[in-house]
């Protein structure tokens, strides 16, 4: 399940966003830091608004450190997360609108 907004990103459609805002909802902190992460790199500014309710769930969740193949796995929160993913949607949205 974990792998499924990653998967969406894939799909060039414009309902692929939608669904993966769904993930938002997902009782599972991974599918949900998943959905955060695909929302990234889609670049959707519609993700914004949703990202901010997510900024005070205090589940945790593990990220993989890919720099550090043998240092320990870091653990953040949801609205951690959500906070960096919105702050950096923002910042390109800004890009965007003043080049």
């Amino acid at each position: 399940m974990t792998e499924l907004p990653y998967l969406l990103v894939e799909i060039p459609e414009p309902g692929a966003i939608k669904l993966i805002h769904r993930f938002f909802e997902h009782p599972n902190e991974e599918v949900v830091a998943s959905a955060i992460e695909a929302s990234v790199e889609l670049g959707d500014p519609a993700s914004i608004q949703k990202l901010a309710r997510l900024e005070k769930d205090t589940r945790l969740v593990e990220l993989d450190d890919e720099e550090q193949d043998d240092g320990p796995e870091a653990s953040v929160t949801i609205g951690e997360l959500a906070k960096e993913a919105r702050l950096m949607l923002e910042t390109l949205r800004a890009e965007e609108d003043h080049p």
